[in-house]
């Protein structure tokens, strides 16, 4: 008997499995999530938060070094000639802290029926995923062709977009992690979201 079946079938890389649950969020949710269900694999879900704020501070950055300010500055933490500069530093620590204490809200919610880590594994896909695909990339895109102008009016469709399939899929995954009723999903969801509204809508704009 050979070493390799002594040691079981070979295991898929790290970023083979990451790419698998990340597709896997866009085409095959439900599929997804009971698999992430039943085994939590919330190192993976960080990392795709990671990835998100990556691309998030770069595109920060970008408006930082074009000298760029929010259009809308009410309640701002910083001067708005320097919100996108202070930004593109503290998008990535607070997008996974977002994700960590959502996944913690989501814990309590839901009854204590699953592990955190089971929580947080869905739940970085949730919220990653869309934020990605429909939100940043896109004003990635739109700022490079149509500046600030394009973007401004840009982030109102792709903004809508986002929050519709990111809530969504955290209900579907709510249901599908913790056995809840549509309903119960659904409010649990909308508590979650508003919770983590305020924070964003501050810092992330």
């Amino acid at each position: 008997m050979s070493l390799r079946r002594l040691s079981g079938p070979p295991r898929r890389p790290a970023t083979g499995r990451l790419r698998e649950d990340w597709l896997g969020t866009i085409f095959a949710p439900r599929e997804t999530f009971a698999a992430l269900s039943a085994r939590p694999a919330p190192r993976r879900a960080g990392v795709a938060v990671l990835l998100l704020g990556v691309l998030w501070a770069l595109l920060f950055s970008w408006l930082a070094s074009d000298g760029r300010a929010p259009s809308f500055t009410r309640w701002l933490p910083f001067p708005p000639s320097s919100f996108y500069r202070a930004a593109s530093i503290y998008a990535v620590p607070l997008l996974l802290g977002l994700w960590l204490g959502g996944g913690q809200v989501v814990h309590v919610l839901c009854g204590q029926k699953s592990p955190v880590g089971a929580s947080l594994g869905v739940l970085g896909f949730t919220l990653a995923v869309p934020a990605t695909v429909t939100f940043v990339i896109p004003d990635l895109v739109v700022y490079g062709f149509n500046g600030q102008v394009g973007l401004g009016q840009a982030v109102r469709v792709t903004g809508t977009i986002t929050l519709l399939w990111s809530f969504g899929l955290t209900a579907l995954a709510l249901r599908t992690l913790h056995r809840l009723s549509r309903w119960h999903a659904v409010r649990n969801t909308l508590i979650l979201f508003t919770i983590l509204a305020l924070p964003a809508a501050i810092f992330l704009r």
